[in-house]
């Protein structure tokens, strides 16, 4: 009867032993839960603004239009930069009388000449310059996201023309918090959800992780959130045939490192 006892605890401890282990092990190769977060998406945008003063002469693109780079967005009538123009047109006509005036005359009477020539020619440039700024266009290719302004509005030096972005690089800036930073991992491909196609997911790949940590931003929901220390990460997004657009809530999902 004892040695029966004996063999059932030994069976009992053996089995509890057996299960613990196995228990680890399963954990061990057992997937990780992926982390999520949320964020905006965004596109590299690039505000262009006038350069000079004057009134806006005609629009030449529309919001949602693709653009080329070089690509004409504005014109802008500028009377005073073509004054200044004829302007230095004339003094380059009077400094050239003015050299044939003085061909007997001294050698200090000649470089006077000269240089009132290469002042007036200085100053043609400039105003070749600034009249080429009336012709707003497009440092890059992308899409028009906004034009500012209208036909016939007075504009200064940095007053926005249009908003142009290049929706063919799309991100979402996330937050990670710093317990699981360490899990997180350049290159790792991610899944995006949106809730303006409930039934696809979309994918892309983390391509920058912050160095230092920050407050999560206001924007992001409550308020026991924002004051907790995170560290911004940055998911580029594989393109989507145009479903993507900037300004759309994204939801971010992918498997933490080990």
């Amino acid at each position: 009867m004892r040695k029966t006892v004996i063999v059932l605890l030994t069976i009992i401890i053996l089995t509890a032993v057996g299960g613990y282990f196995g228990y680890q092990y399963y954990q061990s190769i057992a997937p990780t839960s992926e982390l999520s977060a949320s964020g905006i998406i965004e596109a590299a945008e690039v505000t262009i603004s006038s350069q000079l003063s004057g009134t806006i002469k005609a629009i030449k693109t529309n919001e949602g239009d693709s653009i080329k780079q070089g690509e004409q967005l504005a014109i802008i009538d500028a009377p005073l930069m073509k004054a200044q123009k004829q302007q230095a047109e004339a003094g380059i006509i009077t400094a050239n009388a003015d050299i044939k005036q003085v061909e007997n005359g001294s050698d200090a009477e000649k470089e006077a000449a000269q240089a009132e020539l290469k002042q007036a020619q200085a100053q043609l440039d400039a105003a070749n310059i600034q009249l080429d700024y009336t012709r707003v266009k497009s440092p890059i290719k992308g899409t028009v996201i906004s034009i500012p302004i209208n036909k016939g509005e007075n504009v200064i030096p940095g007053t926005p023309i249009a908003v142009i972005a290049d929706l063919s690089e799309l991100s979402v800036d996330i937050y990670i918090s710093e317990k699981q930073i360490g899990k997180v991992k350049l290159g790792r491909k991610v899944t995006v959800e949106v809730d303006s196609y409930p039934k696809t997911k979309f994918s892309g790949k983390i391509i920058k992780i912050a160095n230092k940590p920050e407050f999560t931003p206001a924007n992001i929901e409550t308020k026991e959130q924002r004051v907790k220390l995170v560290y911004a990460v940055t998911v580029r997004l594989a393109h989507s045939g145009d479903k993507l657009k900037p300004g759309m809530p994204a939801d971010i999902s992918f498997k933490p490192i080990r």
